[in-house]
């Protein structure tokens, strides 16, 4: 055998043999018994999950003890810092981080040192989270009321909007976002040092390997996103049954890659639901998004392809439930949407939009097509019902974009086309562009549109119940640590 050969043959083997060594990886983190400079066995793990995603190596597996006490991280300055996952698997063998049910809180206690005094008993810190529809809404300078972020000694703090009402609330809090700080009412005799302020400082999950699939974790109030993609041209991310509560931004988020959601959730996250951008493509199978509030449900932007199957996106506010930005393709089949009163169920830009045997219900409408803008809707088998002033209002050349087949309104009020309102009767005499759909009462509304699988309403009976707990059940867990 020549020496070359031997050698590159002997180099293939030994990185073989390393493969397979990190494929039986096991790392195990437990946040009551685990000590970081442990090695991570199951006899003696580590303590947290960003130590346990440090060793983690290509091809392992990251199972993590639901202690029911939250992990979480401690306060790293004013920039929250990501859950970073860098290792990679296989298409058959993925890289799995498993949380068993496991809570990540984006919750950090703040030192006393960081808090500035800053008027009489009023203290405060740098604070710019994540939620960029927020920043960019100048016309409030407080935070959200949808979203709770703020908690001292261990309970939920009172949300003010203003200095003067802050000054007349004692451990309240108030985000002057236009100073980028959180202001705090501390009382009269307390001292700082002797009181507990949590408030986001670190962000969920942020991928950046191929083949990983996360499963079985809550990811609640992050400075950012609970579970995202942050690399193009990464493939193989899966996100498993993820919920994800209270973040300042996004439940989930692709920034880059192909990545699959699976009956996941996202409630009451203060930017959207998900925001999917730049070149990334997703697939979100048996997902709940509900009452995320000042953004969209759902935000598509880029050039990437997004399809939502045995979904539910409900209750948000106080914008638009499906905003389709640049040249996204958003698809919808068989899902169940539900927009608030005070906007069209759809914003479009200059992409497309699929549904499928869905069910639109409320909004002002469907949505406005208006010029400028070169956007496609396609809509064939879907119930439309609740809709408060119309079924959709759309400019004179929007009708040459717009392809409807089979689908049923239900004692719809109007239809405006080139600005002009019609009736059912007249509309069906002019729009070409609607085949074989037809007007029908509310009696006859349950045979038409979506039939979600018992799994996904399973989902949102969960995400009811989570909603209704507030900050007793799933939230206070963080705070026994």
């Amino acid at each position: 055998m020549k020496i070359g050969v031997f050698i590159c043959t002997l180099a293939a083997c030994i990185a073989f043999w390393a493969d397979s060594a990190n494929a039986g990886q096991v790392i195990y983190v437990n946040n009551v018994s685990g000590k970081n400079h442990f090695p991570g066995t199951r006899k003696k793990p580590v303590a947290t999950l960003r130590k346990g995603l440090e060793l983690l190596k290509d091809g392992g597996r990251l199972e993590v003890i639901n202690t029911g006490i939250a992990y979480s991280d401690p306060y790293p300055g004013v920039r929250g810092r990501m859950l970073l996952v860098k290792a990679s698997g296989t298409a058959d063998n993925p890289v799995v981080i498993n949380g068993n049910g496991a809570v990540y809180t984006g919750l950090a206690a703040v030192p006393a040192e960081y808090w500035k005094a800053d008027g009489e008993n009023i203290y405060s810190v740098d604070f710019w989270p994540m939620a960029t529809h927020m920043r960019a809404f100048t016309k409030e300078n407080f935070w959200h009321d949808g979203t709770q972020i703020w908690f001292v000694n261990g309970q939920p703090g009172k949300n003010c909007h203003s200095l003067e009402e802050l000054k007349a609330t004692p451990y309240g809090f108030w985000w002057d976002k236009a100073n980028k700080k959180a202001c705090f009412h501390l009382p009269q005799g307390v001292k700082m040092e002797d009181t507990e302020i949590k408030l986001p400082a670190n962000m969920g999950f942020y991928v950046d390997g191929n083949y990983v699939r996360i499963e079985n974790f809550y990811v609640v109030q992050s400075w950012n996103d609970g579970f995202d993609t942050i690399t193009d041209y990464r493939k193989g991310i899966h996100y498993l049954n993820c919920i994800a509560i209270d973040n300042c931004g996004q439940g989930m988020s692709g920034h880059g890659g192909d990545v699959v959601y699976e009956d996941c959730a996202a409630i009451r996250c203060c930017a959207t639901g998900t925001s999917n951008v730049d070149k990334c493509n997703s697939i979100f199978i048996r997902c709940v998004f509900a009452g995320n509030n000042f953004g969209p449900g759902i935000s598509m932007i880029g050039t990437g392809t997004h399809k939502f199957i045995d979904c539910m996106i409900v209750d948000n506010t106080p914008d638009v439930l499906i905003h389709q930005h640049t040249l996204s393709k958003i698809i919808m089949e068989n899902c169940l949407l539900r927009g608030n009163m005070d906007n069209p169920v759809i914003k479009m830009h200059n992409g497309t939009i699929k549904f499928k045997k869905c069910t639109i219900d409320g909004g002002t409408g469907l949505l406005t097509m208006i010029g400028g803008y070169s956007g496609k809707l396609y809509m064939q088998d879907t119930l439309l019902i609740n809709q408060k002033l119309n079924v959709f209002r759309l400019n004179g050349k929007a009708v040459e974009r717009i392809f409807l087949q089979n689908n049923r309104y239900v004692e719809p009020k109007t239809f405006i086309i080139a600005g002009k309102n019609y009736n059912s009767e007249e509309y069906f005499r002019v729009a070409s562009f609607d085949e074989n759909s037809a007007v029908i009462s509310k009696n006859e509304a349950g045979k038409f549109g979506a039939e979600l699988p018992e799994k996904v309403t399973a989902l949102y009976r969960k995400v009811i119940q989570l909603q209704a707990d507030g900050n007793s059940k799933v939230f206070m867990k963080q705070e026994a640590q």
